[in-house]
């Protein structure tokens, strides 16, 4: 599913706005109250989701979400 919803990555094709994207996402972004999420919240989160928000440019919908969540849930 993500090799067709996501184009690869070529730096040769980006712009300096997804350089700098690409730097940031490479870059860890810790703090000193970092704490790993549990599963549960995970979940809580993902069960809370609107189903009658419209999905991001990648297209995938809160349903596909809940779906993949509960077939996967240690994704």
């Amino acid at each position: 599913m993500t090799e067709q919803l996501i184009p690869e990555d070529n730096a040769q094709d980006g712009t300096d706005y997804h350089t700098n994207i690409t730097r940031l996402t490479e870059t860890p972004n810790e703090t000193t109250d970092d704490r790993e999420f549990t599963q549960d919240e995970v979940r809580q989160i993902i069960e809370g989701f609107n189903p009658r928000k419209a999905p991001g440019p990648d297209e995938i919908t809160s349903e596909i979400i809940k779906l993949i969540s509960k077939a996967f849930p240690k994704l």
